[in-house]
This record gives structure tokens, C-alpha cells and sequence, in this order.
């Protein structure tokens, strides 16, 4: 599978990431040509080499005449839909603002509609994020992974006075990201930098295993003699058998009428679940429990546990990282004699591993044609071997 990753050992911005995605190889004149199409004046973006402590990278600088603008959502938006870049790209960008949005507005305590950017929201900031959306696009990967994020410490001014590092945008964000302060003071992570990684990532982790065929270095504006300020990413194939992370999400229930979780299970797709399943567990003063146990991907469990907390009586729950690994999965479709029932195959490195028919395909046919459903599993398996046989 074709997959980034994003090395954010110096924390990332905006800039940083547009540099570091043309090092590593996005069109430069076609991201140009997709930024003058923006309906606004007044902006030019340049690349420069840069070198940062021997390390060769790219420099992304946006000029504008601009001194200082705010701008609301709705109006960032009606920018980016005028634009002429691709539908991709344009999403992307739209996401991107969003999530700024929702966390300024969750900050102040407003409606996001009212929310108006400051720093954010400046002609720079825009080129920044349409940029990155567009570079994407060009890279055109398959899957992003990010990898633990270094924010720093101290304090940095902001349009409403000093504010704590993170600033608290950037802590918003990256909540539910691996982050870490380090030994270096300043901010090292910007707001627009966690919008524009935690729009595209489906994954934080140390980097997978992967073939690498590029490497691009987007250089920030720091400059400091233990650290190259810099943004890595690397281009390349990660094998679609590698584990994939999940979140296992575990609480005790011991208060609760045992109705409410079949209300629960029901509700658990749509939040983002991938697998749940309660364990009769002896709990404390001699209690019989269930333990109810909850696999998703990371970006799911804020959602997740929510329902867990709005459905069920537990006052608290665990989670931990889990790797998991899974087999390439298809629902073929095979004619049975009593009708059409589809079969869910399981392969390996291109060879099937297990075969099983659908249940509930199963027991509609059974109870259509009035025949055991043994019966109906057994001429479901004939015809896929049939089927199979004349592949």
C-alpha cells in the first residue's frame, strides 16, 4: 500500500509540511497553478533550499500584502469552493478549516459559526493548508501515518495575549495523539500543522515497516544546534499484512439490567466499533459482572466512549494499543438451487484461508424454502467449490 509517514520529531506547521511534500516530490508548478486559482489577491508562494544543521531541505515561504485579516468559517470556505482546484484537494482543505473551527469554538465557548480566524485565518495561513491539500492530492498515497509529536514548552503570544505551550488549538486537536513536550523551549507544533496531520492521519505510531523510495524534508523557521528544525516524510509500500493499531476499550458492569446492552451492541457500528463482546466476570463484594470489551480505530474512541457513558451505568473505563492483524476479505455471491447466498471469503498473501457463508443469507433461504439449515449452509459450500473450481 502506498503510505506517508510523517516524522514529527521537531513538530510540525503549516509551511513545514507544504515544504516537506514538494521535496519529496509534489509538482511544483501544478500545486502553483492550483494556488492561482484562489479568488484572492496578494499572495506569492516561493521554495528555497534551506539547510538546517547539515541537512538539506525545503523552505516554504508565503509573501502576502496582507497585515493582519480575520476571517470566519463560512467566508474561508466560500474561498476554497471558488477555487479551481481538484475536488479532492478542495475537501480536504474544507476539512481541514472545519476542525480548526470546532476547536477555536470549543475553546471560546461559542457556535462556530461565530468563530473568527486570527492567525489562522490569514491569507498565509490558507496558501498553507489549500497547499498541503493540493500536494496531497499530487503525492496521491493510499494511507498517512503520523508518528508521536514533539509540541514543546513555554509560552507563545497569541492574538488574545501569552497562552501555554501547546497553544490551546494545537492541545485541542492533537488530543487522543501520542504527543510529548521535549527538552527544547518554544512551540515546536502549530494549530495549523495538528489541523492539517490530524485531518490526514489514520494512525499514530513509530513508523511501520516499509520500502522507502523518497524522503522529503520540509524545514521550519527555528533554527537551534541540537535539532535540525525539521519535518520528515517518507514515500513508500507498507505490505497490507502489517498489524494495523486498534484501541480495546474494557469496563466492569455490575449495576446494570443485562436488556440495556443489547441496546448497546445495536448502537456500536455506527460509533465506529469494529468488535465488542462481554465476559461473566466476579467482581469486588462478590458480584457477578460482565466485562464489556470494545475494538476501534484510533480516531473512534472519543465517539465510542461516549456511548459507553451515555447507554450503559460504568463510571469509568481502560483502554490500551493493540496491534491487529487481518485477512484480505470479499462476499462472493454463489446460485444455490433454493437461491442466491453470499459467501465471505478470507485470503492470505492471494490464497484463500476460510470460507464461510453468510448466517443470516443462511437462514433466509432456510426459511423461504422450508429446508434445514444445515442443509442450506452444506449446498452453499458445494456451489463455492463448484465456482471455485472453475476459476
Amino acid at each position: 500500500m502506498k503510505t506517508l509517514y510523517f516524522d514529527c520529531f521537531a513538530g510540525i506547521s503549516g509551511d513545514m509540511v507544504l515544504g516537506a511534500l514538494v521535496d519529496l516530490g509534489a509538482d511544483r508548478d501544478a500545486l502553483l497553478a492550483a494556488l492561482e486559482t484562489l479568488p484572492v489577491e496578494g499572495f506569492k508562494l516561493l521554495f528555497e533550499r534551506a539547510n538546517k544543521n547539515g541537512i538539506e531541505a525545503t523552505h516554504a515561504i508565503v509573501e502576502t500584502d496582507e497585515d493582519h485579516h480575520h476571517r470566519g468559517l463560512s467566508k474561508i470556505i466560500s474561498i476554497i469552493d471558488g477555487s479551481g482546484v481538484s475536488g479532492k484537494a478542495r475537501q480536504l482543505a474544507k476539512d481541514i478549516f472545519t476542525r480548526l473551527g470546532k476547536a477555536e469554538a470549543e475553546i471560546h465557548g461559542v457556535d462556530i459559526e461565530e468563530i473568527h480566524f486570527h492567525e489562522v485565518g490569514a491569507l498565509d495561513a490558507i496558501v498553507d493548508i489549500v497547499g498541503a491539500a493540493v500536494a496531497l492530492d499530487l503525492i496521491g498515497a493510499e494511507a498517512v501515518i503520523g508518528s508521536p509529536v514533539r509540541t514543546g514548552f513555554g509560552t507563545v503570544r497569541c492574538a488574545h495575549g501569552d497562552y501555554p505551550i501547546p497553544a490551546p488549538a494545537t492541545a485541542l486537536l492533537l488530543r487522543d495523539v501520542p504527543v510529548y513536550a521535549g527538552e527544547l523551549e518554544g512551540e515546536w507544533s502549530t494549530p495549523t500543522g495538528a489541523a492539517i496531520l490530524t485531518s490526514i492521519c489514520s494512525d499514530f505510531r513509530s513508523m511501520p515497516a516499509m520500502k522507502v523510495h523518497r524522503i522529503g524534508y520540509g524545514a521550519g523557521k527555528r533554527s537551534v544546534e541540537s535539532m535540525p528544525n525539521l519535518l520528515r516524510v517518507f514515500l513508500g509500500e507498507v505490505e497490507d499484512e502489517q498489524p494495523r493499531q486498534v484501541v480495546v476499550i474494557e469496563a466492569e458492569i455490575d449495576d446494570m439490567n443485562p436488556q440495556l446492552f443489547g441496546h448497546l451492541h445495536d448502537l456500536l457500528p455506527a460509533a465506529g466499533a469494529l468488535d465488542w463482546y462481554l465476559t461473566p466476570v466476579q467482581m469486588k463484594k462478590n458480584r457477578p459482572g460482565s466485562l464489556l470489551t470494545v475494538i476501534c480505530k484510533h480516531g473512534s474512541r472519543p465517539v465510542v466512549a461516549d456511548l459507553i457513558f451515555r447507554e450503559t451505568t460504568t463510571i469509568g473505563y481502560r483502554y490500551y494499543h493493540a496491534a491487529r492483524e487481518e485477512l484480505e476479505r470479499e462476499i462472493v455471491k454463489v446460485a444455490t438451487p433454493l437461491g442466491e447466498i453470499g459467501v465471505k471469503v478470507a485470503r492470505r498473501g492471494g490464497g484463500i484461508v476460510n470460507v464461510m457463508p453468510e448466517f443470516e443469507d443462511l437462514r433466509r433461504v432456510a426459511e423461504a424454502s422450508g429446508r434445514p439449515l444445515k442443509e442450506v449452509r452444506e449446498l452453499a459450500m458445494q456451489a463455492f467449490m463448484e465456482r471455485n473450481g472453475s476459476e
